[in-house]
């Protein structure tokens, strides 16, 4: 069995672009690292680096067992943190998500006192992979997959709107609008949508976007009068009656939500049951 330290060690150089740099990062010596290269190397019995007189670069081996061994080492820091919440008996909780939708529509806060629980906003792909390896417990994606280990069921679908000030040109559209009608507009977003950053930037390729930290967001709305996006699910905890929500008609707007989550685990099962009946909305 290969000791994970080599994992640890092959992640650093590639993160820190070079041996010297990796070794004073990981406080080992130069020789010393340059033999756990070797090491690893020997027990997967191929190369993995380019190495010229003045250079060491991942080769193509390297970079297909790098995205391994960054998994190996999430792996071996959720068993390690999973083992000290187990000793001070608080369960952590770790929800992916497409996209932040999630958090407005349920109370993933205010479960419990004892569940220590955190989010991530990764790419669906990401978000399964993590949930099969264990790194996450609970994913919300965008389609409803079958795996015999995965319970998949539907949680809620989030229409995106456009949020312009009643005087805008486009506050009239009350029927709804398309994307395409709204291209060329300028629009603020906020940080870190996940897939609705792809879904705008694809369908309003002439717009300009203005990217927000989350938390200023509103704060920059209200004093603007850019339009700005807003979906059925957020609509509910934002207040302001200078702007107008605007429905887009595209099929493109409408995601659906569906909670995924690992069988044969009671708890993580009351959890759910827990998360879906204090929706918000």
């Amino acid at each position: 069995m290969i000791e994970t330290y080599l994992f640890e060690y092959f992640v650093a150089f590639y993160e820190e672009g070079s041996l010297l740099k990796a070794s004073e990062k990981l406080h080992i010596s130069q020789p010393s690292l340059t033999r756990a290269m070797k090491k690893l190397e020997s027990e997967l019995e191929i190369t993995l680096f380019k190495r010229t007189k003045n250079k060491i670069t991942l080769n193509d081996n390297g970079v297909i067992i790098l995205e391994y061994a960054k998994r190996i080492i999430d792996i071996q820091n959720a068993i390690k943190k999973k083992a000290d919440e187990i000793k001070r008996n608080i369960i952590s909780l770790k929800i992916g998500l497409t996209a932040p939708g999630p958090i407005y529509k349920y109370s993933f806060f205010k479960l419990d006192e004892k569940i220590n629980v955190t989010t991530l906003i990764e790419k669906e792909d990401i978000l399964i992979q993590k949930i099969n390896d264990g790194i996450i417990d609970i994913a919300f994606i965008n389609n409803k997959i079958n795996n015999s280990h995965l319970i998949c069921q539907k949680a809620f679908s989030e229409h995106l709107h456009i949020w312009v000030p009643k005087t805008h040109f486009l506050a009239n559209k009350k029927n709804g609008i398309l994307f395409k009608e709204a291209d060329g507009q300028s629009f603020l977003l906020s940080e870190n949508l996940g897939i609705w950053e792809e879904i705008t930037r694809n369908n309003l390729p002439n717009s300009r976007l203005y990217f927000q930290d989350s938390n200023d967001l509103i704060d920059i709305v209200n004093a603007s009068k850019i339009p700005a996006f807003i979906t059925n699910v957020t609509m509910n905890s934002i207040k302001d009656n200078q702007r107008v929500a605007i429905a887009i008609l595209d099929k493109i707007a409408t995601i659906d939500f569906y909670i995924v989550y690992k069988k044969n685990d009671d708890l993580l099962k009351k959890v759910v049951d827990k998360i879906l009946y204090q929706s918000k909305s």
